[in-house]
């Protein structure tokens, strides 16, 4: 039973986000005491979290090394995709211009751009789960 516990809490750390500049996770987890300074600032890119962190748990990395994570559409979930509505909320909120329009105003991800900050996801008016999402990777 230990054994299972102890998978089912390693996958579960692997999907989390980090902040930018995270240590690896095993030395995240040792290091960080969990005082929620890097969750107050909510990230917009500013790498305030870098600054506010106590244990150095979150080194200090330069924007263009941040990578947190990647946004994901759900395009049955998403108004521009389902619906054909227009609706681009999540590419005005990207700080580093990681989406894109179609001929049909339909958001993509441009993965080489995209750093997982989770401003998309933040901003998507959808009710309920956000069609756009951030996962770790």
């Amino acid at each position: 039973m230990a054994t299972a516990f102890w998978e089912k809490t390693v996958w579960a750390a692997e999907k989390v986000l980090r902040p930018p500049g995270a240590l690896p996770e095993p030395e995240f987890t040792a290091v960080c005491n969990r005082c929620g300074r890097c969750i107050k600032v909510r990230c917009d890119l500013c790498l305030a979290c870098q600054e506010v962190c106590p244990t150095g748990a979150i080194a200090k990395v330069p924007l263009e090394k941040v990578r947190m994570g990647r946004a994901v559409i759900d395009q049955h979930r998403c108004i521009a995709w389902n619906e054909g509505k227009a609706c681009l909320i999540c590419g005005e909120q990207c700080p580093v211009l990681a989406i894109a329009a179609d001929e049909q105003h339909r958001p993509s991800v441009l993965v080489d751009k995209c750093v997982g900050c989770g401003s998309c996801e933040n901003a998507c008016p959808v009710d309920g789960e956000a069609a756009i999402r951030v996962f770790p990777g």
